[in-house]
């Protein structure tokens, strides 16, 4: 049963952030709390661990294919991420739950501010020529900054890691999140799963189900999305979540 309800949250997760262009974490957090009356602990660590598995793999090779994707900046950034989110894992584990949910709950607004800002007011950019090596030790940084968070929030990375490379690396849009793909389809989130894992802080049937369930999503997103006009329903997304970081401030 378990197995079954972390495949549909998967499901509704993938299709979602694959439609709205948002990390799949942002969506099936507030699901396994809020509606299936997990701890906040457990479903960070849950989630964290259904994205320790390739399961974007094939939104990230659709990217590779179209040339959206820089390789070394990629791999920058999976390093960085490795060693702060393993680090930010562990120290989550003695926060108690009030202050993690109230964590959680202010990232998720300043998030939901910034895809409001993005999906009704943002512009494209073009990409920018950066020179490798001063790229690769950004990408370090970025990674280190985005693995803190993840650590600490449970959410995957793309939600942090897509600005900082549109807006501090001055990439442009499809290339930031095919790299952010791409990143995130190494294992680098088991890092920031392990601790929640040996703190007994992880729903394995439900973890199953998530990334069966973003495996299937990410195939049905990668057929169809291409031919779905989503802005709207990005903008309307962007509305719910922010109604959904309200509602965990005042729960």
């Amino acid at each position: 049963m378990e197995l079954f309800t972390g495949l549909l949250v998967g499901i509704v997760g993938g299709l979602l952030s694959g439609l709205t262009g948002v990390g799949g974490a942002i969506v099936m957090i507030p699901l396994l709390t809020l509606g299936l009356g997990l701890d906040h602990h457990t479903a960070q660590g849950t989630t964290l661990m259904a994205f320790s598995f390739p399961v974007l793999g094939l939104a990230a090779w659709r990217y590779w294919k179209a040339g959206r994707v820089l390789p070394r900046l990629s791999l920058a950034l999976a390093i960085g991420m490795a060693i702060a989110s393993f680090l930010s894992g562990r120290l989550v584990q003695n926060l108690p739950t009030p202050i993690l949910q109230k964590v959680f709950a202010a990232f998720l607004l300043i998030a939901t501010l910034y895809l409001l800002w993005r999906n009704f007011f943002a512009q494209t950019r073009e990409v920018a020529r950066l020179p490798r090596q001063p790229l690769f030790w950004w990408g370090v940084l970025g990674g280190l900054i985005t693995g803190a968070l993840s650590g600490l929030t449970g959410l995957g990375g793309g939600i942090i890691m897509v600005p900082y490379m549109v807006y501090i690396l001055r990439l442009d849009q499809h290339t930031a999140q095919g790299t952010s793909l791409m990143t995130l389809s190494f294992p680098v989130l088991i890092f920031a799963a392990w601790p929640y894992f040996t703190a007994g802080r992880v729903a394995l049937q439900i973890g199953a189900g998530l990334a069966i369930g973003m495996i299937a999503a990410s195939f049905l997103t990668a057929t169809f999305a291409q031919k779905i006009q989503s802005r709207r329903l990005a903008q309307g997304f962007s509305l719910l979540l922010l109604a959904v970081s309200l509602l965990y401030f005042f729960r």
